[in-house]
């Protein structure tokens, strides 16, 4: 999932990623090749960045209060 984000893809292709994880190793398709050549071929279509951030540990993560 964070290769995904690094490469600016749309949250919706990040999740069917995520969601057809399975059927992608079934086949054989590293994930991780198949977010950067998705990520080549529709640089020109995302404006706007995904903004998000990783934390190493639970307790890293601020309180959305």
């Amino acid at each position: 999932m964070k290769k995904g984000f690094e490469e600016q893809l749309p949250k919706e292709m990040i999740m069917r990623v995520f969601e057809n994880r399975d059927e992608i190793l079934r086949e054989q398709i590293s994930p991780n090749e198949l977010i950067y050549e998705s990520a080549k071929n529709r640089k020109n279509l995302s404006k706007q960045p995904n903004e998000c951030n990783f934390y190493e540990s639970a307790d890293n993560v601020p309180d959305p209060k």
